[in-house]
């Protein structure tokens, strides 16, 4: 096991695998490493593919990040989410 986070410890996370290669921390713009000498600035896009998922209404194309393996509406939700501001005074999202 190792453990990994980013820059400002907002992000963190332990397991065997690492973190996924998209990882990225939107308050202090760092992608979320192992090591405090491995953290960059630049942010590695997500990679989608298209996988077919049975549903009620029959079968439906799904967009998942091939490092992560969020769906695209998950991504764009979270990045819906981190985009709102903060109250400084208790943490929040407004």
């Amino acid at each position: 096991m190792k453990g990994w986070q980013c820059r400002c410890g907002r992000l963190k996370g332990f397991g065997s695998d690492g973190p996924a290669a998209c990882a990225f921390c939107e308050v202090c713009g760092t992608t979320v490493e192992t090591s405090p000498e491995l953290h960059k600035t630049e942010r590695r896009p997500h990679e989608y593919y298209v996988e077919t998922v049975e549903t009620d209404e029959g079968p439906k194309p799904l967009s998942r990040c091939k490092f992560c393996y969020r769906t695209k509406a998950e991504i764009e939700a979270t990045n819906a989410e981190t985009q709102r501001p903060m109250n400084p005074q208790e943490g929040k999202t407004t």
